[in-house]
Parts: C-alpha cells; structure tokens; sequence
C-alpha cells in the first residue's frame, strides 16, 4: 500500500512538491533571521548616528549648518534632528524665516 501511495505521489509530482515547499520553507526562515538581524543593525547604527550629530550640535545651528559640519548631506541630518527632537534631545530654538536653528535641549 506504501508503494501505491509514493507511485501516486510521483505520477503526481507531489513528491517534488513537499521537497520544494520544504526547501522554500527552509529560505523563508532564513530570511526571517536576515531581516531581525538587520533591524537590530539599523537600531544601532540610529544609535551611533544620534550621538555623532548631538556631539556636532554646538549652540544654535541650522540643518544645513550642521550638515557640512558633519559631511552628511541636509536630508539625512534633517532626518536624525528629527528624530531628536521627537525623543526631546534637541528643540528649534529660533526661526529666522524659513532657517530654524536647533539647539540642544
């Protein structure tokens, strides 16, 4: 009867099938791993680029001040005083037209 079953199954091509949904899964787990581990990299590197742009902001500054003062470009300094400011780091301490200047809180 067991051969029956395992003749059906490759008449059918199932035999194939459970082998290759078994190596899919096997990927799949494997790229679970991938992506934790990225996540936990990204959060470090936030980690590292937070403190290198409040080591930079001295006094008031401007995005693009502190941008050439730190060699990034203003969308990614941007970014970071953002999300400082978010967490209560960093605060706009004056506006001057469309320039704000952020400051340390």
């Amino acid at each position: 009867m067991a051969g029956l079953i395992e003749l059906f199954k490759k008449l059918l091509g199932i035999s194939d099938l459970e082998a290759r949904i078994s190596e899919l899964s096997q990927k799949v787990d494997n790229l679970e791993k991938v992506v934790k581990s990225k996540r936990v990299a990204k959060k470090e590197t936030w980690v590292e680029e937070k403190k290198e742009v409040l080591k930079a902001l001295t006094g008031r500054m401007t995005t693009n001040q502190l941008a050439k003062k730190l060699g990034q470009s203003r969308s990614w300094t941007s970014t970071v005083l953002n999300k400082l400011q978010r967490e209560g780091k960093v605060v706009e301490a004056e506006k001057r037209g469309k320039k704000v200047l952020y400051s340390k809180k």
